[in-house]
């Protein structure tokens, strides 16, 4: 059998038993560990300059990645963003809201007006550092919660009363 013969039936026999060689390997490195990890160490150290050519390499077609990927895609990173915010402000859970309604009894935190239609207003706004749970959050009519802001509930109520 000649050689290329050879390489070319261990080709074929490789590529029809694929999982037969990952086995072979494994034993191989299984008993071999410490001579195996001496080699990938010796061989690193030896081709130094192109390993950091390769990540360099890898590094650039990433960020050029990340380039063409978000512009076709915004819409992965508003939901990441938002993800994230939510993780890190807190979680205000549909009981917690509906119990914030009960103590309220279904009134404006405001100006006191009974609805159906209360939003979701954060006493100290999350752009200024609120969070987004039980404590720092009061229902709200459509127009105390627009008037209100990104005001405190101390800098909102001496706006509107100027008495105080």
């Amino acid at each position: 059998m000649t050689a290329d013969a050879k390489a070319a039936y261990d080709l074929a026999r490789r590529l029809a038993d694929p999982d037969r060689k990952k086995a072979a390997n494994r034993a191989y490195y299984l008993a071999n560990k410490e001579k195996v990890l001496a080699k990938n160490r010796q061989w690193a150290l030896d081709n130094a300059d192109l390993l950091v050519a390769r990540r360099a390499e890898q590094r650039d077609r990433w960020l050029q990645y990340g380039r063409t990927y978000q512009p076709r895609h915004p819409e992965v990173g508003r939901l990441g963003t938002a993800r994230y915010r939510a993780r890190r402000q807190g979680n205000l859970t549909k009981s917690d809201w509906q119990d914030l309604l009960s103590e309220f009894d279904g009134r404006c935190a405001y100006c006191n007006v009974k609805s159906d239609s209360l939003q979701i207003e954060h006493m100290l706004p999350i752009s200024r550092g609120g969070t987004h749970n039980k404590a720092n959050v009061v229902p709200a009519c459509g127009t105390c919660n627009r008037r209100k802001g990104a005001l405190t509930p101390l800098e909102y109520l001496a706006r509107t009363s100027p008495s105080l």
